[in-house]
C-alpha cells in the first residue's frame, strides 16, 4: 500500500468549519455534496484556493524540446478516398529528414512525385491533384530516413 495521499478538488460555494487545510476524512459517500460525503484516509480535502497554492508551489521540470513524445511516423489515409479530382495526403514524423512522397498506378509504374526533399518533425499534408487521370486505383509511397510506408487511394469519375 501506498504512503501516498490523494486530493480531490471540489468546489464548495459553502465555507465549512472542520475543512481546514490538510485535514483527513473518511470516504463513505457522495463525492459532489461535501455535508452528505466523508473520504477514505489517504484521501484530502482541500479547497480550491489551497489546492492552487500547493501547485504553484511545487516544482516543475520542463523537457528541453529535442523530442516529440509519442509520436512516430506515420502516413494516414488520404482524404476524402475515393476522390475526383484531388485528395490530401497527410503524414507525421517524429524527426525532420529528407522526404520523398510518389503516387504508382496498378502496375508499379511511377505517375508523379509530390514531395522530395527536407521536411521538420511533425505532421504534413500534400495535395494530389489527378486532373486527367483514369479512374482506378493508385498506390502512394512515402519514404523519410530509410523508412517507407505506403498507402492505397481510389480515383473515381
Amino acid at each position: 500500500m501506498s504512503d501516498k495521499y490523494f486530493i480531490i478538488l471540489l468546489h464548495d460555494p459553502f465555507i465549512r468549519q472542520g475543512y481546514q487545510n490538510g485535514i483527513v476524512v473518511n470516504w463513505m459517500g457522495e463525492l459532489l455534496d461535501s455535508l452528505n460525503s466523508t473520504f477514505g484516509d489517504r484521501i484530502k480535502y482541500k479547497t480550491l484556493s489551497e489546492a492552487a497554492k500547493a501547485f504553484r508551489d511545487a516544482g516543475t521540470s520542463i523537457a528541453d524540446g529535442s523530442e516529440n513524445f509519442n509520436m512516430q511516423l506515420k502516413l494516414k489515409q488520404n482524404f476524402p478516398n475515393p476522390f475526383n479530382p484531388s485528395t490530401i495526403i497527410s503524414f507525421q514524423t517524429p524527426k525532420e529528414g529528407s522526404a520523398l512522397l510518389k503516387v504508382y498506378d496498378m502496375l508499379g509504374n511511377e505517375i508523379v512525385t509530390l514531395l522530395n526533399g527536407p521536411v521538420s518533425s511533425g505532421e504534413h499534408s500534400v495535395r494530389f491533384d489527378a486532373n486527367g487521370m483514369a479512374s482506378g486505383v493508385y498506390f502512394y509511397r512515402l519514404t523519410i530516413n530509410g523508412s517507407t510506408l505506403s498507402g492505397k487511394m481510389l480515383l473515381g469519375k
